[in-house]
């Protein structure tokens, strides 16, 4: 969660229970390998809370029955990548069309031979029933 500087404290004013284990020297290395790819530090000095800022400027010219004179930063628009979900639909329907043409020609292929099984079986029916055997 991020802070501002006004609501950190200083650690110094809090005491922690010492751990009886020390870190593996693996996790150790792990961390410092992480410190080293970390971004700079934070500095929460550069930031600062403006809607706490405004909302006591609210507040305060409220109770002076006048109008606030709020603190007002730069909260134009800015240009966002559009992406057109219309065209990348026809797209993958068009790449499912074709891939789905070969899957309609093999169901019909399997439906043609389950067409063709029972009459199979009933001429091997017959033949067993005429006594000549089927294999």
């Amino acid at each position: 969660m991020m802070r501002f500087a006004d609501e950190l404290a200083d650690l110094g004013d809090f005491t922690f229970p010492r751990q009886g284990r020390h870190p593996s020297r693996r996790a150790e290395d792990g961390q410092a390998a992480d410190r080293a790819t970390s971004p700079p530090t934070w500095d929460p000095e550069k930031y600062t809370d403006e809607y706490k800022d405004n909302l006591m400027r609210v507040i305060s010219a409220k109770v002076k029955g006048k109008r606030p004179k709020l603190i007002d930063d730069d909260h134009t628009p800015k240009q966002a990548e559009v992406v057109d979900l219309m065209a990348r639909l026809r797209a993958s329907l068009e790449g499912k069309k074709s891939a789905g043409s070969t899957r309609r020609s093999r169901r019909h292929l399997k439906r043609r031979k389950a067409a063709r099984r029972p009459a199979a079986w009933r001429r091997l029916a017959v033949r067993r029933a005429r006594g000549s055997g089927g294999s």
